[in-house]
């Protein structure tokens, strides 16, 4: 199983989305694939459906690969946007495996 995840754009892929969508499917070209699964939010179908098209394959959706945000102060951050210590003194760091 691949997963491909994309954090450009908050609704539709933006111009660099499309064509780092265009590039992952001409990197899995030719490796066998044989679905295409996608959460239902619209980037997300959107990115699949790049990929798929070059794979000669269908999109899938499936809403329990939505995304989900159980709130907190990192909520909507990247992993590299959570400030060394972070209002947990650091834990969140450790408790994701990004320890600096």
């Amino acid at each position: 199983m691949n997963i491909v995840t994309h954090e450009e754009g908050k609704y539709h892929l933006t111009e660099r989305g499309r064509e780092q969508a265009l590039f992952i499917s001409r990197t899995l070209a030719g490796l066998g694939f044989r679905r295409v699964y996608s959460s239902p939010l619209l980037r997300t179908v959107e990115t699949a459906e790049i990929i798929a098209s070059h794979l000669g394959l269908s999109v899938e959706v499936d809403a329990r690969l939505r995304e989900t945000d159980m709130g907190g102060p990192y909520a909507g951050m990247r992993a590299d946007e959570i400030p060394l210590g972070g209002a947990q003194g650091g834990d969140a760091h450790r408790e994701l495996g990004l320890a600096r």
